[in-house]
């Protein structure tokens, strides 16, 4: 199972359990969490397609979700604040 990371875009591969405490070989960030889940969805209530899931505040850290399914394929690369990397980048060159 394929999958990148949310904060800097590396390929993740997953064999097996995803854990609470597994991270990003290239920048440490944690992987189970909201933003690298195939369940992750902004528009969704709590931005979560799956409904029977209990919100979770903080989409950027360690969950202990059981619905967490690694999203496969690239999303990109995101900042700390979840924004994407080149979006930061335009605002930064205004």
């Amino acid at each position: 199972m394929n999958g990148s990371c949310f904060k800097c875009g590396a390929v993740l591969v997953a064999e097996g359990r995803i854990t609470r405490n597994d991270v990003c070989e290239k920048c440490s960030a944690y992987i189970r969490v909201c933003y690298n889940c195939s369940y992750y969805d902004a528009h969704a209530p709590h931005e979560c397609a799956e409904p029977s899931a209990e919100p979770v505040l903080f989409k950027d850290r360690a969950n202990l979700c059981d619905f967490f399914r690694l999203a496969q394929g690239r999303r990109g690369g995101k900042g700390s604040a979840g924004i994407p990397e080149d979006a930061r980048k335009l605002f930064k060159d205004m």
